[in-house]
């Protein structure tokens, strides 16, 4: 069976031996299938993308989130590059996948705002959505349903069309966490 597994998956795989009770039984549980080849699991380029952000906050510990990785997914990986409609599964380093991903994240904007640093009309059209509200329906949105508030942040507080879309920006890096494939 394949599994997709989130990074926080890893992160608690990582750290086992910290964990208490039910909790690391089940991670031992899962650790020994992945081990013995029960399950198989890959990383992907949503891994890379999570794994990159807390690079640039502390990049003391990115070794060793690898090489955990690594040991699980036998540097197996799953991706989908850009303009292709489907994924590979592929073998790559996972060292090196994320050396190229370092690489080429300098061209990536970190903020919904960095889109238009170097675009003068598109900074005057971010500034226009900054004075259009959000229709009334929206709001409606936050007591339906916790997770609005989680997934729009900025619309609950300003209310405007830049919010949403700076929101949406945001949001768009969150990846399905637990995928069985």
């Amino acid at each position: 069976m394949k599994v997709y597994i989130d990074l926080n998956i890893f992160d608690r795989l990582e750290k086992i031996n910290r964990l208490n009770g039910e909790e690391k039984s089940h991670y031992v549980e899962l650790s020994n299938l992945l081990l013995d080849n029960k399950l198989t699991t890959a990383y992907s380029n949503a891994h890379l993308n999570d794994l990159f952000r807390g690079y640039q906050k502390n990049p003391d510990f990115i070794d060793g989130h690898l090489e955990n990785i690594k040991r699980y997914t036998n540097n197996l990986s799953i991706c989908q590059y850009w303009g292709q409609n489907s994924v590979v599964w592929q073998y790559r380093e996972i060292k090196d996948f994320f050396e190229e991903k370092l690489n080429e994240w300098e061209f990536e904007p970190n903020s919904y705002e960095e889109l238009s640093e170097n675009e003068p009309l598109l900074k005057s059209t971010m500034e226009i959505y900054k004075l259009i509200p959000l229709p009334p329906e929206f709001k409606k949105g936050y007591s339906a349903d916790p997770i609005w508030g989680i997934m729009f942040p900025l619309s609950k507080i300003y209310n405007t069309q830049h919010s949403l879309q700076s929101d949406i920006f945001n949001f768009q890096s969150v990846k399905i966490r637990l995928w069985i494939i």
